[in-house]
């Protein structure tokens, strides 16, 4: 099966469910993660311009995006792995589409919902990570979120596959809202679909 995260930046949607993933044995695939080492890598085989819109911090094709999805899930079945979290996907409706397209509807998608003085909080205080902590970069990265994630979710939530979870909390209150939040959304985990259409 494939659950979908949504997210902002820095909502925690990372965090939790790289513990949840490790507490029930299913697989965290995060396409930031996933991007960050396809820059770091030092035998690059992607497209010189998928490197560059990473760098910018611009969203990637959805060709070239799903391209990079379809084969990390290949291997993550490869090794074992049925049971998929993808986390920070997707951004818009035509990735959305184009993945349905090509492998199904999700099980479930998840939206971690937390305030943007919050996250901002979050992600500038982060760099001791490793990660990014620019704020000017946050203000691009959440107003490029604002405006393309509700319509994702507007979706999602018309045909009751979305569920949302309250992240604005410290991790372990924003863990056990997760575990309650999943476990009320047990029955569309378990139902198999009569068209055949869930991954």
């Amino acid at each position: 099966m494939i659950v979908f995260v949504l997210g902002a930046p820095a909502s925690g949607k990372g965090t939790l469910y790289q513990r949840w993933c490790t507490q029930f044995e299913f697989a965290h695939l995060s396409v930031g993660d996933l991007l960050r080492r396809l820059v770091k890598a030092k035998d690059r085989t992607s497209p010189q311009r998928v490197i560059n819109r990473v760098l910018q911090c611009e969203l990637l094709d959805t060709d070239d995006l799903l391209s990079m999805l379809e084969d990390a899930v290949a291997s993550l079945h490869a090794n074992g792995y049925r049971d998929i979290v993808i986390d920070g996907f997707p951004r818009t409706l035509e990735q959305a589409k184009a993945a349905e397209d090509s492998s199904g509807t999700p099980r479930l998608v998840l939206s971690f919902e937390c305030p943007r003085d919050i996250t901002k909080n979050r992600y500038v205080s982060r760099s001791h990570s490793g990660r990014d902590a620019d704020p000017a970069i946050f203000d691009k990265r959440y107003e490029e979120f604002g405006r393309l994630n509700s319509l994702v979710v507007e979706d999602y939530e018309k045909r009751a596959l979305l569920v949302k979870v309250d992240s604005s909390s410290d991790t372990e209150a924003s863990y056990s809202h997760l575990l309650y939040v999943l476990d009320q959304s047990a029955s569309l985990l378990e139902q198999i679909s009569d068209d055949g259409k869930y991954l």
